[in-house]
C-alpha cells in the first residue's frame, strides 16, 4: 500500500473521530469524547498532520489518560520543523508536567536526554541524567 494512500485513510477514520465528537450531545460523553480525540490524534499522526494531532492530544489530556496523551502530543511537536511560539510554550509545559508527574518513567528519560542535547543543561537536568538507571534502554545514549 501506498504512503499517500494510507495516509487518506488515516485521515478518512480521523474524519470519523472529529465527526463524533463534534455530534450535538457529545458534552453527555465527557469519557468517551477523550478518547475520541486520542484516537482522532492517533489518526492525525499518522497522517502526517502532527500540528492537529498535537491540538487532539491536548483536548484529550483533559481526560484520564494525561500521561499517554502528554507523550503523543510531545511526539508529534517534535515532527514539526518549526514551532510556532504558543506551540514552543505548549512543549515547555507538557516536558515540564510530563517529568514533574513522571520523573521515573522511560520518557521521562527520554525527555531528560532530548533536553540536554538540546542545549537546556542545567544540574537538575545532571541529576536527572545520573538518576536513570543502568538498566535502563536510554542510558547508554
Amino acid at each position: 500500500m501506498e504512503v499517500a494512500t494510507m495516509k487518506q485513510q488515516f485521515l478518512a477514520v480521523a474524519e470519523i473521530f472529529s465527526r463524533a465528537i463534534q455530534t450535538h450531545d457529545a458534552e453527555k460523553y465527557t469519557s468517551i469524547i477523550y478518547e475520541c480525540h486520542f484516537r482522532l490524534g492517533i489518526s492525525l499522526f499518522y497522517a502526517g498532520r502532527f500540528s492537529e494531532a498535537t491540538t487532539s492530544f491536548q483536548r484529550a489530556s483533559e481526560g484520564n489518560s494525561k500521561e499517554q496523551t502528554i507523550w503523543m502530543a510531545l511526539v508529534c511537536l517534535n515532527h514539526i520543523a518549526e514551532l510556532t511560539p504558543e506551540q514552543e510554550n505548549i512543549k515547555n509545559d507538557f516536558t515540564a508536567f510530563y517529568l514533574e508527574k513522571w520523573p521515573n518513567s522511560e520518557h521521562a528519560a527520554q525527555l531528560t536526554i532530548h533536553k540536554t542535547t538540546s542545549g537546556e543543561v542545567t544540574m537538575k537536568n545532571v541529576n536527572s541524567l545520573l538518576a536513570i538507571p543502568r538498566s535502563a534502554p536510554q542510558y547508554e545514549q
